[in-house]
């Protein structure tokens, strides 16, 4: 009976050890599946292919944040395969701006075609958290782009062909409309392979855009009224023109600017519809001298283009700036001095940069400079003292019977034996006073400028 209750508990621990033995393994056994090969290798044949994983610790937040990793590094993986593809087939060198438009492009469009995405496997591991495989056939995606290159082509030939193949087209909505098209194209980025036709010309579509772009910019002629202009200091003028191309019978509203040869823009018209333009310079110019000078088409459009050196059409022009011609008129009141002071009151204003050339005449409908010369005796206190005289000046700038400009000047005092020589002595006294006043000759220069 012994040796049974022995043999009993016996087995009995045996079972209790091989349990808890079991029960320890159990323990122990690694939580997470075995990985499966794709988390090394997700390449595969004929796809593209993405793989994402999220570990925030919470499953069922995991899985979408997983997903869309997934599918960003699907489109990641695509976009380097694109741009290198373009760069070697255009030799493009704009680094990594050009990689950054194509992954945008890229994102964009697996986004909007995520129904042809398949996802192919999941993992999850309460240590490693979820991951997602997806993948894109090549063969949809090629489908895809198909599908985009034929929505550029008609979107450009929509622009286009109504309009340059219509002579009554205005060039300025040739020119926008083929800006528009450029654009598109450079925004597709896989419109660098686009084929197309343009106005009965097939080809790459980017380049049929930017010949057609050179060809409208080769058409334009600008021809002046005037190639050489004479003007006066301070004399409005104006320059008149056509611009014509002989694509189109009508031009629109282009900007026409007057510039220096440095560039330097002085003032700026638009052409009407047929062409034409008159560019007013309403201040004209402050100094004397020949001057070179540019007239030319601004159509911002055509110098926008980087791949293609496109030059505005344009004309010189020669204005030579002369001096006013002004009349000078001189009135001495009251003097008994016979001498004339006329020339030396012209040398007076001659002399100080004024941008006067001075006639004896009044001239009618410009400029003219009067200067008054007023002179009055002094009485005598005194018997036997000298004669004494007083002189002031009153200068007025008229300009077509108008007065811009007046001064009049502080009295000064002299005498002389006889009145004569107190005339005399006084009026030099005075000229010599006007020669000092610096802020006469200056605002008479500004005077000129507000005209």
């Amino acid at each position: 009976m012994k040796t049974k209750m022995v043999l009993k508990c016996a087995a009995v621990t045996a079972v209790l050890v091989v349990f808890t033995l079991g029960f320890s393994a159990c323990a122990t056994a690694p939580e997470c599946p075995p990985e499966p090969d794709w988390m090394r290798n997700p390449e595969q044949s004929g796809y593209y292919v993405g793989v994402g994983s999220a570990d925030s610790g919470n499953q069922a937040d995991d899985r979408p944040v997983a997903e869309a990793r997934a599918r960003a590094d699907l489109a990641a993986r695509i976009s380097t395969q694109i741009s290198s593809e373009l760069q070697i087939k255009t030799a493009d060198s704009s680094g990594g701006g050009f990689s950054q438009q194509v992954e945008e492009l890229v994102n964009q469009s697996v986004e909007t075609n995520l129904q042809e995405i398949e996802t192919v496997d999941t993992y999850y591991c309460r240590s490693s958290g979820y991951w997602v495989y997806v993948r894109l056939s090549k063969a949809k995606w090629q489908a895809i782009q198909e599908a985009r290159r034929n929505e550029v082509v008609g979107r450009v030939r929509d622009l286009l062909e109504p309009i340059l193949n219509d002579r009554s087209s205005l060039l300025t909505t040739r020119i926008e409309r083929l800006q528009r098209s450029y654009d598109l194209i450079r925004e597709a980025t896989f419109g660098q392979d686009l084929k197309g036709s343009i106005a009965g010309k097939s080809g790459n579509l980017s380049d049929l855009v930017l010949n057609s772009i050179q060809t409208h910019s080769d058409s334009l002629r600008l021809r002046l009224v005037q190639s050489e202009i004479g003007t006066q200091v301070g004399q409005p003028f104006s320059v008149e023109g056509t611009l014509q191309s002989n694509l189109t019978e009508s031009t629109g509203a282009v900007p026409i600017a007057l510039k220096t040869v440095s560039g330097s823009v002085l003032a700026e018209s638009k052409t009407d519809e047929k062409g034409g333009f008159i560019i007013q310079v309403p201040n004209g110019f402050s100094e004397v001298g020949e001057r070179k000078l540019l007239v030319s088409a601004e159509l911002d459009t055509l110098q926008q283009l980087e791949e293609r050196e496109l030059h505005s059409a344009y004309q010189e022009l020669v204005v030579n700036v002369r001096l006013i011609n002004a009349g000078l008129i001189v009135e001495v009141r009251n003097s008994q001095v016979e001498r004339s002071v006329e020339g030396e009151v012209r040398a007076l204003f001659s002399d100080r940069q004024l941008p006067f050339e001075f006639s004896p005449r009044e001239i009618p409908g410009g400029y003219n400079l009067k200067v008054d010369l007023f002179v009055e005796d002094y009485p005598k206190y005194i018997e036997d003292a000298p004669d004494m005289a007083k002189a002031w000046a009153v200068v007025s700038l008229e300009y077509d019977g108008r007065t811009v400009y007046s001064y009049e000047s502080d009295f000064v005092k002299d005498g002389g034996i006889t009145p004569d020589q107190a005339h005399s002595r006084v009026l030099s006294k005075l000229l010599k006073q006007l020669r000092s006043e610096a802020g006469l000759f200056e605002n008479l220069k500004t005077a000129l400028e507000e005209i």
